[in-house]
């Protein structure tokens, strides 16, 4: 049993240790405790050097690629602030899509210059703070181009864009997850471009500084990425023809998954991925943007909590999973919760959003307070 536990952790900063499940050096069930008396039930732990050890990994495996390149964070997958000073302070830019989102970043310490401001719902008022702040943005659409048209031109400044392509290229992953078929909300299809390119070339406002593309997350079949790569070049070589010698850099968006499952076969590496990419774009004179959020963030957290009540009908833990009988009030830890658990969670039932603590060797402290009733009542008014 101990060695089945041992093996599903391998290479993990959680471990255990004499039955003992561990982050770093801290007794998870020695934890439990202290944080419940302080803070209450459940409450996330996130370890600070399996952070550091994922940003890593991307580093060393993209300085050893030869490419030129730029490593951006996916604000969107966690939020908290004390994670992204560390994410920022490794030296990567943060990919954003909202303007509360570009805000956090700064303050976190990226500087403007390594903010790119994604999606497909910008407001007229956040490309405007956009483009004051310097930030990059992605046009993501015909209406898209010509909001952020319509700012520049008005704050007689330029603005520096990306072209958000859809490449029609199926990922192989759950539906809501995916973001580059045609039929996707997201990126200019190939019968659009003509247009946005028309658009962009006509104004002076705006400089095309490359090419972007996201094809959705989970993704563990590296095929596509090579397919998107291929895609990619050809779009740059296409509009270069067309005058865009401002195409200096390449986006190959994230969504690489992690091993949730932890059964069968391996998922790929951020160095598998990037050996992907080298293949297709080495000698290329452009810089490489890469996007992750959840390969960086999601197995650096776990939720320590007890079993107790799920009051709705399509919430569950998980399913199809052998467990010993839990007695009401055992404790309980689900793992790989650093991405889009935090950042996705919701007041739903008035249930207060938990604690996040942060374990860096052998010491903790709280990185977010959990929520108080009076602080669900805040933004209330007639009170």
């Amino acid at each position: 049993m101990e060695a089945a536990k041992e093996k599903l952790l391998q290479g993990s900063e959680f471990c255990f240790r004499s039955g003992r499940l561990y982050c770093e050096s801290v007794n998870i069930k020695d934890l439990q405790p202290t944080v419940e008396r302080l803070y209450k039930s459940p409450f996330y732990v996130y370890s600070k050097a399996q952070l550091q050890k994922n940003i890593s990994d991307y580093c060393t495996a993209l300085n050893q690629s030869g490419l030129e390149h730029k490593l951006y964070y996916s604000v969107k997958a966690n939020r908290n602030l004390e994670l992204l000073r560390i994410i920022s302070s490794s030296g990567c830019g943060a990919t954003t899509v909202s303007g509360f989102e570009m805000q956090i970043a700064m303050q976190a310490g990226f500087p403007p210059s390594n903010i790119l401001y994604n999606g497909n719902g910008k407001t007229m008022e956040e490309i405007e703070y956009a483009i004051r702040q310097g930030c990059m943005q992605n046009i993501d659409s015909q209406f898209d181009a010509a909001h952020i048209l319509e700012v520049a031109k008005k704050l007689h400044k330029t603005a520096r864009v990306l072209l958000r392509l859809n490449p029609d290229i199926d990922p192989n992953v759950h539906p809501y997850n995916t973001t580059g078929l045609q039929l996707s909300k997201f990126g200019i299809i190939d019968q659009h471009l003509s247009t946005v390119v028309e658009m962009v070339q006509s104004s002076p406002c705006v400089e095309v500084i490359g090419l972007h593309c996201h094809l959705g997350s989970t993704i563990d079949d590296l095929g596509v990425i090579a397919s998107m790569c291929t895609y990619l070049l050809q779009k740059t070589q296409e509009l270069r023809g067309k005058g865009f010698d401002s195409i200096r850099c390449i986006n190959v968006g994230g969504g690489l998954s992690i091993n949730y499952k932890r059964e069968g076969g391996a998922v790929p590496t951020p160095a598998k991925l990037i050996a992907e990419i080298q293949k297709k774009l080495k000698g290329e004179k452009m810089q490489i943007i890469l996007e992750p959020g959840r390969s960086v963030i999601g197995n650096t957290a776990i939720l320590v909590t007890k079993v107790g009540p799920v009051c709705e009908s399509a919430d569950f833990l998980a399913k199809d999973r052998l467990l010993t009988l839990p007695l009401e009030g055992s404790g309980l830890v689900i793992y790989d919760v650093g991405a889009y658990c935090a950042s996705a969670a919701s007041n739903y039932n008035m249930r207060p959003r938990p604690a996040e603590i942060l374990i860096d060797q052998d010491q903790w402290r709280l990185i977010r307070r959990p929520e108080t009733f009076e602080d669900l009542l805040r933004t209330c008014v007639g009170i």
